[in-house]
């Protein structure tokens, strides 16, 4: 929070009683920012205790949304457990992205719904659920003065949140003329399992991964393995496919990845009155 800059206001009662005491009051805070990102207000109710530091009636206007809900750390002096407990809307994705550092992401959309949460210290114990709604934000690119073109991106996430996995439950994507959906989990340090389904009617939608594919096309496959040693299954098909100087009318096939190789069966390509 080095970076935070703006004013704060704090009043409040403290009673005391031997070697208990207990401190209660209201926090406001205006023209908040840190890096490049803006809160215009934050409000809420105290109360601090050896016991418990709980912020209540929580309201926040700024990242081009807001957020209500409530915060509690328990044992604030010692051997905290955070809990957390929000609803947000209209948050502009490319705020959080500058706000986490991420200021490539090329994705311009709002994210609305609710989180809740509890962790202790350095993320330990992690738990929690998340059910987020993004809708697409076009006009989130003038407000941050940008001259680059970013996608407007729409989706849903449903997830299981742990310190060693994610759960996502008819999640999905779509930005452009390409949908993602996926579901299963991704592990930290166990074995992940996601199911993922492409399907693009425009594949320069994906032009952040790969600038010059043209074409349109689908792909089914299975996400799988431990995060040092993932591997990837599927099928694929698509369409007036050409990347670089490589064109084709139609390929499809199978896929069998991992780190080092990508395996690729039963493949059909069609150029033209060509066929392999």
């Amino acid at each position: 929070l080095r970076d935070l800059q703006g004013t704060t206001q704090l009043a409040g009662t403290m009673t005391f009683s031997g070697d208990t005491w207990k401190t209660t009051g209201n926090l406001n805070a205006t023209g908040l920012s840190m890096k490049a990102v803006k809160v215009q207000r934050f409000a809420s109710q105290f109360e601090l205790s050896p016991q418990r530091l709980r912020l209540t009636r929580v309201q926040m206007a700024g990242l081009h949304g807001n957020a209500e809900g409530e915060f509690i750390v328990e044992s604030p002096l010692a051997g905290r457990r955070y809990k957390a407990d929000f609803r947000v809307g209209k948050i502009g994705l490319l705020d959080l992205s500058l706000l986490a550092g991420l200021e490539k992401v090329p994705f311009a959309g709002e994210l609305g719904g609710t989180l809740q949460a509890t962790w202790l210290d350095q993320g330990r114990q992690l738990a929690g659920v998340a059910h987020l709604r993004i809708t697409e934000a076009p006009q989130e690119v003038a407000a941050h003065a940008l001259g680059q073109q970013l996608l407007p991106i729409h989706g849903e996430l449903n997830i299981d949140l742990s310190q060693q996995s994610s759960r996502f439950d008819r999640s999905f994507l779509q930005f452009g003329q390409t949908k993602l959906q996926f579901v299963g989990t991704v592990s930290v340090q166990g074995q992940s399992n996601l199911r993922i389904e492409v399907a693009s009617e425009d594949l320069r939608d994906l032009a952040f991964l790969a600038p010059e594919l043209k074409g349109k096309g689908s792909l089914l496959g299975v996400i799988e393995g431990t995060q040092s040693q993932p591997t990837a299954r599927g099928s694929f098909v698509a369409d007036n496919l050409s990347y670089q100087r490589y064109q084709v009318d139609h390929a499809q096939g199978q896929f069998a990845a991992d780190r080092r190789t990508i395996d690729l069966s039963n493949v059909d390509l069609v150029q033209k009155k060509s066929r392999i």
